[in-house]
């Protein structure tokens, strides 16, 4: 699959899907449903950490350093706020 797809595909996870579920787990929930957001978070997590992947061996040299530390960052942020 080519880069900006990929690229595409990952921004419409961290921005659509993600950051919702972040907010909701933020504006509070009974417990139920609180497990229910954790659960999704973690199949979003994968989904991200497995699109970083494809994205990575998919770039030049050059590019690898930059991405890799952007991912990193947004993974550590999901980690962060769905504490």
């Amino acid at each position: 699959m080519d880069i900006q797809k990929l690229k595409a595909i990952r921004t419409g996870q961290k921005r659509g899907a993600v950051t919702k579920i972040l907010r909701k787990m933020k504006d509070g929930c009974d417990d139920a449903r609180l497990e229910e957001l954790m659960e999704t978070v973690t199949n979003k997590r994968e989904i991200l950490k497995q699109l970083d992947k494809q994205i990575l061996e998919a770039l030049n040299d050059g590019d690898i350093g930059t991405e890799s530390e952007d991912a990193d960052e947004y993974q550590s942020q999901i980690e962060r706020t769905s504490q």
